[in-house]
């Protein structure tokens, strides 16, 4: 017998007869072994016969790129048993040994007798390297036909999208009936992998035997499957014979829960409601001119009507003076600095007031760009329950709101509608429809959001106490008014500040409300003595802080005010035949999403994936 190894020439691998074509035949001080491998792979014997097998190990010296035989290398031999068969394979066969040490070629000869008639595996493994090689054994009084495997589409069946690969499989003795695909049952001959239309061919098959064919995607996600019995007889001698093997298309199931996470923007449904923010944030004297428009309308209602329209003739807007065409409802009228005349305007006065280091007064753009920005991109966080019906591919959705993430500047607050007492936030009976493509459908549901009320609970952790200003819009208001006086403590207040007074703050710190500068400098600028403007003072403040919480207040809609309808592609990461995740990074689902707020619905689409939580 010729002694076969594997030289690496020129960065290929190729097999010379003997080892004189090896380099040097001189005993390699030290080879590290990277290649196994049996001789034959595949053997025939019939009952009770005998067979030689032949180990072969190479390896490479470091900085030599020639194969050299792997001398005194340890192999251990196993007879590989199929635990889920109930027989034993190997029925009776019998190893020489156990263990095997290669020779000065990098072999070792292994003698093996053959039992009843069946087929198994002979599997070597090496001692000091993760190497290992197999070589299948049949045991047959016949001679051993060739089977061309030919996995198909049957001609009625839609097949589901490409299939990168199609794994087929010969167990022989075994029927259909036996065999699992998710997870594949094992087979002792080695999966050959084929495209759909190509031939799998397996050798020496004798018996019954059944041919299994597992088709997967590019996400390696089980799509088809078929198998076919091959009865006793049905294959003839050493001749070859073709068959086709039927595919159909592979389901999933996505029964269970998934959490779901939609990403999506609301920032042309706040676009209106979030004028008077983008004022504050745009115009200089933005906030100014905001508080006067509530001092004009207050001071009616407090029987001083001809005040009121004294003051509104001090002041000027600087978009009045141009085309007298109606303003659109999101354009920003920025209050001008000076009159006409040349006069500063009440607005400018006003903000004569504050000092430089005023943190209120100083932050006050940066605060509103923040709320305008809060709705740019956002997390909506749900639970889908998907539930059987009598009819298959249609399936019964339940879909529970859970949280909305707002983020800005890297920071991130999860705020929950069922902990702020927000009611609807379940949509039941949602009907859900598998497509032919295997993706699912999602019906039009409604839930309740309230995005406005979950957003200014957002405020506190991304806005106010990262600039170290209070909790909540009013007290923000009115520790800017106070500011005016040359006070600068800025703790959140929860009391309604008045005209010369001062609210109660959180923990005991008081907080300066009153409007004493704002009073004294509007009064002079109309030539009135101080304390003209009355309560209106303080009820400008409180009115503002009411205008601009109730913006944010606007993005909630009555009853369900989002409206969501989608389709998405599950996937079945581990085969095991349950939907894992819907969608990816890669191909997330998507969303038609309609919120409506008090101005009414906006439309948009949004992306979406979800992974399983339960079964």
């Amino acid at each position: 017998m010729l002694a076969w190894a594997l030289c690496v020439v020129g960065g290929g691998v190729t097999a010379l007869a003997g080892l004189s074509g090896c380099g040097d035949n001189t005993r390699p001080s030290q080879t590290i072994p990277d290649f196994l491998a049996a001789y034959p792979d595949m053997t025939l014997l019939k009952p009770g016969g005998v067979g030689v097998l032949t180990f072969q190990v190479l390896g490479h010296r470091m900085g030599n790129p020639e194969a050299e035989p792997g001398v005194g290398k340890i192999l251990d031999l196993t007879l590989e048993d199929d635990p889920a068969t109930v027989d034993p394979e190997p029925r009776g066969a019998t190893l020489s040994a156990a263990l095997l040490t290669t020779n000065e070629a990098g072999q070792a000869t292994l003698k093996l007798t053959a039992g009843l008639e069946t087929t198994f595996r002979i599997t070597a493994r090496l001692r000091e390297a993760p190497l290992e090689t197999a070589a299948v054994v049949v045991v047959s009084e016949g001679r051993g036909a060739t089977l061309q495997v030919q996995p198909v589409w049957l001609a009625a069946a839609t097949p589901p999208p490409a299939l990168t690969r199609v794994s087929v499989r010969l167990f022989d003795g075994r029927g259909c009936s036996s065999l699992s695909a998710r997870p594949p049952s094992t087979s002792v001959r080695n999966p050959i992998d084929v495209s759909v239309g190509g031939l799998a061919v397996f050798s020496l098959v004798t018996g019954t035997a059944a041919a299994q064919a597992l088709g997967y995607d590019d996400g390696g996600t089980l799509r088809a499957s078929g198998c076919l019995d091959l009865p006793s007889g049905s294959l003839k001698g050493d001749a070859t014979s073709l068959v086709a093997l039927p595919l159909a298309a592979v389901t999933t199931s996505p029964l269970g829960t998934f959490v779901v996470r939609t990403t999506f923007s609301a920032s042309t449904a706040a676009e209106v409601p979030l004028t008077i923010w983008r004022q504050v944030a745009s115009c200089p004297l933005g906030l100014e001119g905001l508080w006067l428009d509530q001092l004009v309308a207050a001071l009616p209602t407090q029987g001083m009507a001809s005040l009121a329209s004294v003051l509104a003739s001090h002041r000027l807007s600087a978009a009045s003076a141009g085309a007298g065409s109606a303003p659109a409802a999101t354009a920003i009228s920025c209050p001008a600095a000076a009159l006409a005349s040349g006069a500063p305007s009440l607005e400018r006065i006003l903000a004569n007031a504050f000092s430089a280091g005023a943190p209120v007064s100083a932050n006050r753009a940066a605060v509103a760009k923040d709320v305008s920005s809060l709705f740019d991109s956002l997390v909506l966080t749900s639970s889908l329950m998907l539930a059987a019906t009598p009819t298959t591919d249609r399936f019964e959705g339940t879909h529970a709101l859970s949280s909305v993430a707002f983020s800005l500047r890297g920071q991130t607050r999860e705020v929950s509608g069922a902990a702020l007492g927000v009611p609807g936030q379940i949509a039941y009976d949602v009907p859900v429809t598998r497509q032919t493509d295997g993706s699912l459908l999602l019906a039009p549901h409604s839930l309740a959001l309230r995005l406005g009320t979950l957003a200014e609970a957002s405020l506190p952790v991304l806005v106010w106490r990262p600039r170290g200003l209070p909790e909540e819009i009013s007290s923000w208001v009115a520790a800017w008014v106070a500011e005016s006086n040359g006070t600068s403590t800025v703790t959140d207040a929860g009391a309604r500040p008045d005209a010369g007074t001062s609210g109660g703050g959180d923990g005991g710190v008081t907080t300066n409300t009153s409007c004493t500068t704002f009073d004294r400098l509007l009064c002079q600028a109309v030539q009135l003595a101080p304390g003209c403007l009355g309560a209106a003072c303080g009820l400008a403040t409180s009115t503002l802080g009411d205008a601009l919480a109730g913006s944010l207040r606007e993005l909630d809609g009555k009853g369900t005010d989002l409206t969501l309808a989608g389709s998405v592609l599950p996937t079945d990461l581990d085969g095991d035949g349950l939907v894992d995740d819907l969608g990816s990074g890669v191909q997330p689902g998507l969303w038609s999403l309609t919120l409506t707020t008090s101005n009414g619905p906006s439309a948009s689409n949004a992306i979406w994936t979800g992974v399983r939580e339960s079964f």
